[in-house]
């Protein structure tokens, strides 16, 4: 949903969603949330291609999205869906067209599969599992979790299970709970769009704001490049030049043994260099000299070990 309270024929009420009124987009997302294709829902004046119509709104949005794709590259594409969008004519068109689809499906587009209804599959234990297949290998399983999940795929089998957990109130302790190989990887994969709108809603761009326009196709890689860069030059920082301390201070420099001492205006800071690859007695001796000096000075230590540590390589500075 794009968030809209001004006058439109085309603007949506949705109860119940964050954003509830605004324009609905129908999007195809990666799992990951990158947008691919973007429709603007026009209600009752959406187009919608003939040969698609008696399969109905949600099935005639999934058939014109993989025309988009397939005629972008033709890849063995694996659809993840709602039940807004799935029945079984969808599977079997999609199954024609060598794709795969995977998603929940609502108990009265299951086309009168042979499967128990959900008031009798709560009486079940959690974790039951019941499932049918037809002749197309399009597989409608149902699983009891907290709720009844109902499944529809033409590409995933309902075995191997995989061990889950979940909390029980009965027993007040988490358990372990088989679940069916296709809502496993319906879990992992599906939510793109849901990733997709917290992005949109994180980096919102302001609707009042000029939006940058460019000549030209460009990729999806040299896009997002051409925003890291934009946003790395103006987020440059710019530093002053520091002046060298010869030029803008009066200093005085007294050189002692392993011991440099700098006055300047009024502060006492005294140096000790500790040479790289000496012993152990000659590093303690170098340090406890520094100790000696910042005693005599009043001052506080500050150490900043820097080349080789494991060398006992070290500048230490006395204030």
């Amino acid at each position: 949903m794009v968030p809209y309270y001004g006058r439109h024929g085309c603007k949506q009420f949705i109860r119940g969603k964050p954003i509830r009124y605004g324009y609905k987009l129908w999007t195809g997302c990666t799992s990951k949330g990158y947008v691919i294709w973007v429709e603007p829902y026009q209600g009752a004046k959406s187009e919608i291609k003939p040969c698609y119509k008696e399969l109905g709104l949600g099935p005639s949005v999934i058939l014109q999205y993989t025309d988009i794709i397939n005629s972008i590259q033709s890849f063995p594409y694996h659809i993840f869906c709602d039940n807004f969008f799935t029945t079984i004519p969808l599977l079997s068109e999609m199954t024609r067209r060598n794709l795969k689809i995977t998603g929940t499906i609502r108990e009265n587009r299951t086309s009168k599969c042979p499967l128990a209804n959900k008031s009798q599959f709560k009486k079940k234990s959690r974790g039951f599992i019941q499932y049918q297949t037809n002749e197309e290998n399009t597989v409608v399983v149902k699983w009891h979790d907290n709720n009844v999940v109902t499944l529809a795929s033409n590409a995933l089998p309902v075995h191997p299970t995989h061990s889950v957990s979940r909390y029980s109130l009965k027993e007040k302790k988490k358990i372990k709970v088989d679940q069916p190989h296709n809502i496993f990887t319906y879990n992992k994969y599906m939510g793109g769009v849901d990733r997709a709108d917290q992005n949109i809603s994180l980096y919102r761009i302001g609707l009042r704001g000029k939006k940058w326009e460019q000549n030209g196709k460009l990729d999806h890689l040299r896009f997002r490049r051409r925003i890291v860069m934009t946003i790395l030059e103006g987020n440059q920082r710019k530093f002053a030049k520091r002046s060298k301390l010869s030029q803008s201070h009066n200093y005085k420099a007294l050189r002692g043994d392993n011991c440099v001492q700098i006055e300047t205006k009024g502060t006492i800071m005294t140096a000790v260099y500790i040479s790289p690859n000496i012993s152990d007695r000659e590093y303690q001796k170098a340090i406890d000299k520094t100790f000696e000096t910042a005693t005599k000075n009043n001052g506080r230590r500050l150490s900043i070990m820097a080349g080789d540590i494991n060398a006992k390589s070290a500048i230490s500075m006395v204030f």
